[in-house]
Formats: C-alpha cells, sequence, structure tokens
C-alpha cells in the first residue's frame, strides 16, 4: 500500500457520495484500514477512521482478529 493520503481520500469521498446515493458501501475498508495500522500509516487510519471505517470490522477468512487487534500489538 503507497501511502497516498490524496488517493485514499478521494476514494473516500467517491464512496460517500455512493453510499448517500444508496450504491455504496464502507464495509471493504477494512481491509484498508488493516494494511494501514499494519504499515504503521497513521495519516492513512486516521483518515480511515474519521470516514467512519470500524477499527472492529474483521473478514471471517481470516479470523477474529481486527485492525484494532492489530494496533494493540
Amino acid at each position: 500500500m503507497r501511502r497516498d493520503v490524496t488517493g485514499v481520500e478521494e476514494l473516500l469521498q467517491e464512496e460517500n457520495t455512493a453510499v448517500s446515493a444508496g450504491t455504496g458501501t464502507r464495509a471493504n475498508y477494512w481491509k484498508a484500514l488493516d494494511n494501514a495500522v499494519q504499515l504503521s500509516h497513521v495519516d492513512i487510519v486516521k483518515l480511515l477512521l474519521a470516514h467512519g471505517v470500524s477499527a472492529n470490522s474483521s473478514n471471517r477468512d481470516e479470523g477474529s482478529r481486527t485492525p484494532l487487534h492489530v494496533a494493540a500489538y
């Protein structure tokens, strides 16, 4: 993952428009948050959290580990 805060912000703005229109979801951003936490991209973590991505979300394929668990270690 590149450390491209502007690019992430643009994607989130597009998604906010889709969510507002009822055609999008933030559910897929848990992996972006997980990666940002693992790579210590604090600015991207803050941006994702500010846009409503949950630190407690997870993918069942990867067990019950969440981005919050990763940040705690």
